[in-house]
């Protein structure tokens, strides 16, 4: 039986999408950066010409102390690059490495495997009827 309350049916849907995808489950896509940090380097990877670190933390919704302390991660790991702008010495654009290209390109396969694995019993009809229910929520909630 489903809760009346839409509040409390939000938060139980909310922990019943969590638990079924678990497609940010860093040690199930085979990574060792945290949902978050794939989350940055999703982000970063869209801006292939390169993102200020005050774009990528509006853009991911990220504290700018906690996206500093990430940045400064990737950047020992080899992940992505920096570079100063030119005409505003203060102001830098990051973008992914080919190493930070390698990995993200690992991670969204494994993304890609586990939301096939999770929609493989469904029939061609349900897997139609998901994609439709998923597009009402994305639009009902301003996606």
């Amino acid at each position: 039986m489903l809760p009346r309350d839409p509040v409390a049916a939000v938060r139980r849907f909310n922990r019943f999408y969590t638990a079924a995808f678990g497609g940010l489950d860093a040690a199930r896509l085979q990574s060792a950066h945290s949902p978050a940090e794939m989350r940055v380097l999703y982000e970063i990877a869209q801006a292939p010409e390169g993102i200020t670190p005050k774009a990528l933390s509006a853009q991911a919704g990220m504290d700018p102390g906690y996206l500093s302390r990430v940045l400064k991660r990737f950047e020992a790991q080899g992940l992505i690059q920096r570079q100063a702008d030119p005409k505003d010495r203060r102001s830098v654009s990051v973008w992914l490495s080919s190493e930070g290209i390698r990995a993200y390109n690992g991670w969204l396969g494994a993304a890609q495997d586990a939301a096939e694995a999770l929609i493989a019993p469904l029939t061609s009809a349900q897997k139609a009827k998901l994609v439709r229910a998923m597009a009402e929520i994305e639009a009902l909630l301003g996606a």
